[in-house]
C-alpha cells in the first residue's frame, strides 16, 4: 500500500484475527458505504409499515368521503398509477433494501421526502389524513436518519512496527 493513497483505499480490519480482509468481506457481506443488517432490517421493517399505513390511509379516505390528491374524488378517481404512487415508493425502497444498494439511505430519504412534500397537497381538502400522511413520512425520516448510524466505514489496518534486522545491527 502506497503512502499516498487514501484512507477510503486503506483495506478493513478483519473481524477474525488471521482471516484476511477478502475472506472477511464475503462472510459478512459488508461493504464501506453499506449499512449494517440490524439497521436495514430496521428499514425493511418500517417500510413494511408504511404499505400497510398507506392502506389505512386509503380506507379512511373512503369512509369518510374525502378523497387525497392520489386517490381522487370518488366519482372520478385518478388512475390506477397515481393511485398506486405511495406504495411504489414503498416497494422501491423495499428493492433498495433487499438488493443492499450503496446509496440506500439517500434512496430511503428521499423517498421520505418525496412522501411528505407529496402529502402538502392534501392540507387544503383534509387536514386529518394530511397530517397523517406527513407523520408516516416523517417517521420513515427519522428512521432513515437513525439509520446513518449504522453505515459500515473503512477502518485502515494498523501498520506494524518493523522489526531491526539481525544483520543490520
Amino acid at each position: 500500500m502506497s503512502s499516498t493513497s487514501s484512507t477510503a483505499d486503506a483495506p478493513v480490519d478483519p473481524p477474525i484475527a488471521g482471516w484476511s480482509t477478502e475472506s472477511a468481506s464475503r462472510l459478512s457481506g459488508l461493504r464501506e458505504g453499506s449499512i449494517s443488517f440490524a439497521w436495514r432490517a430496521m428499514l425493511g421493517i418500517v417500510w413494511g409499515a408504511v404499505l400497510f399505513a398507506f392502506a389505512a390511509v386509503w380506507q379512511a379516505s373512503v369512509q369518510i368521503g374525502i378523497a387525497t390528491w392520489w386517490l381522487g374524488p370518488r366519482s372520478d378517481p385518478n388512475p390506477s398509477v397515481v393511485r398506486l404512487l405511495p406504495f411504489a415508493l414503498a416497494f422501491v425502497v423495499l428493492a433498495a433494501i433487499a438488493y443492499d444498494v450503496r446509496r440506500l439511505l439517500t434512496v430511503s430519504g428521499a423517498a421520505a421526502a418525496l412522501i411528505v412534500l407529496g402529502c402538502l397537497a392534501d392540507l387544503d381538502r383534509s387536514v386529518g389524513l394530511a397530517v397523517t400522511e406527513i407523520a408516516i413520512g416523517v417517521a420513515v425520516g427519522l428512521t432513515t436518519v437513525a439509520a446513518t448510524t449504522g453505515r459500515i466505514r473503512a477502518v485502515p489496518v494498523a501498520e506494524q512496527p518493523e522489526t531491526p534486522s539481525a544483520a543490520g545491527g
